[in-house]
């Protein structure tokens, strides 16, 4: 019996459709006077020439009609972005009446179905690429990369009087909210290690929302020697927030004074807080934070919760009163328990 091994084929050189126009057409020329020049749209089309589109058209297999060129479809894409658009949609309609993207693009107006299908096939490469625009602005001494910023990813909303849902929808649908927001926090370690991968370099400082600022974040970045901004217990709506909680403030982490040599607290009324013992709380994003627990009367305890001002005893945050967590494991910036303090 004699086997047989099928040859590799050869990789069919694709041929790229020409768009509707070059920079010798008229309607090209039109486009180009009417576009300023200090527009935005030059500044994106200008910082595309450094980037390797080498992937982006082998991405093609070379198979049915002649695909539009793809560099001409990501400059249009780049510039929607850039203007809040990031719907494959809404670039369809755009490049039929937009002047700017029409001259960016050369006339080019692909159908809806050719835009997603390029969605899906630039997204695997847009992080090399942002790696690649980094390293270069370091290169020219833009920036040292030595802050990020890390927020979470906007949505358009999709409300409408003629979608009306009962309560258990609305229900579910919150529960199933706070789970994707709990996991976007929980991301944090990961986001490290994606920003010193693609510059070469740890940051120094990291600003973010109030949903990244947890516990084991903060030993993160204690642990990696970053600074970490964020506000504390805070959201969109702080001040409304306060106006419905007629509850009394929490004492702040300020008034209690922590003695080190004695691994205790006291507090503002002057009375000793002894360390009395320690419990594990797991997070929804998988988070462990081991909180320790001092007393400050026979009928108190700092716990987590947040405090009310009584008589002869107080509460406090967690985070305020002391703590001890664990890092996030299997990450550059993780490592073993972190005491604060």
């Amino acid at each position: 019996m004699v086997g047989c091994t099928r040859r590799p084929r050869k990789r069919v050189k694709v041929r790229f459709a020409e768009p509707p126009w070059n920079r010798r057409s008229d309607e090209w020329q039109v486009r180009n006077q009417q576009v300023s020049v200090d527009h935005p749209a030059r500044a994106v089309v200008e910082a595309m020439k450094p980037l390797d589109l080498t992937p982006l058209y082998n991405s093609y297999s070379g198979t049915g009609s002649p695909p539009i060129r793809p560099d001409l479809m990501l400059a249009v894409v780049l510039i929607e972005i850039r203007e809040g658009r990031p719907s494959p949609s809404q670039w369809f309609r755009d490049t039929q009446e937009n002047i700017v993207l029409q001259w960016a693009g050369f006339g080019i107006r692909p159908s809806r179905s050719v835009w997603y299908d390029f969605a899906d096939r630039v997204a695997p490469l847009l992080e090399p690429w942002n790696a690649a625009l980094l390293q270069l602005a370091q290169q020219q001494n833009v920036t040292q990369a030595e802050r990020m910023s890390l927020d979470g990813t906007a949505v358009a909303a999709n409300a409408s009087r003629h979608r009306l849902v009962n309560k258990a929808t609305v229900e579910k649908r919150l529960t199933e909210l706070d789970v994707a927001c709990q996991a976007d926090a929980g991301t944090f370690g990961l986001m490290l290690e994606r920003v010193a991968n693609w510059t070469g370099v740890k940051p120094k400082a990291a600003l973010v929302d109030a949903g990244y600022v947890t516990a084991c974040n903060l030993a993160i970045c204690d642990q990696a020697g970053i600074v970490l901004y964020g506000p504390w217990q805070e959201n969109d709506f702080p001040q409304k927030k306060k106006k419905q909680d007629a509850k009394p403030h929490p004492i702040g982490k300020e008034h209690f004074a922590w003695l080190p040599e004695e691994n205790m607290y006291r507090c503002p009324e002057g009375h000793p807080m002894p360390w009395i013992g320690h419990q594990k709380r797991r997070q929804s994003d998988g988070q462990i934070n081991v909180v320790h627990s001092y007393r400050c009367s026979p009928r108190q305890t700092i716990t987590k919760k947040q405090c009310e001002s009584q008589a002869n005893h107080r509460k406090n945050n967690d985070l305020k009163a002391g703590l001890s967590l664990n890092a996030w494991p299997n990450t550059a910036f993780g490592g073993n328990a972190h005491e604060w303090a």
